[in-house]
């Protein structure tokens, strides 16, 4: 996405969302990073919106201050303020119960139970894990295919013979 930022007799100048992110990241310490911008075009200012770490203790209060001098720093040169906002992340903990009930309710979950058990009872976990085997084995042959790095292989081994 571009923001329109100024215009002149010489034409318009656009900023790059993605690059106002970049920008921005560069300075971003563990566990801090930039996820959004925007442009507050009349007003010079572009509002950096950092994912933090859900704790917020007297430390964090200090290396936000930190990171807003550090980002005022780095965007002065471009003419541009610099305004935070904050989206705080909670502990990611795997809910398996809730996965599950989700799990449940597809019917690719008991099609692949259904096949893990007639494929254990028919042909015994060792039949079974050669089955497995070469399924892994088509898809990355497929997947070689599709992306076309088995052609460049086999070419790099044809012009290795020569």
């Amino acid at each position: 996405m571009e923001f329109h930022w100024h215009r002149s007799n010489q034409g318009d100048l656009w900023l790059s969302k993605d690059a106002v992110i970049a920008l921005a990241n560069t300075s971003m310490p563990s566990g801090y990073r930039a996820i959004d911008a925007s442009l507050l075009g009349g007003e010079d200012i572009v509002n950096v919106v950092i994912s933090t770490p859900f704790s917020m203790g007297e430390e964090d209060v200090k290396i936000e201050s930190e990171l807003k001098t550090k980002l005022a720093r780095l965007f002065a040169p471009l003419g541009l303020k610099v305004q935070l906002s904050w989206a705080f992340k909670e502990e990611e903990n795997v809910d398996f119960l809730g996965l599950m009930n989700k799990l449940k309710k597809r019917p690719i979950f008991w099609a692949f139970l259904v096949a893990l058990v007639a494929g254990i009872s028919q042909l015994g976990i060792k039949g079974l894990s050669l089955c497995v085997l070469f399924g892994i084995i088509g898809w990355a042959v497929a997947k070689a295919v599709i992306s076309g790095k088995l052609n460049d292989l086999i070419s790099r081994l044809l012009n290795k013979g020569r």
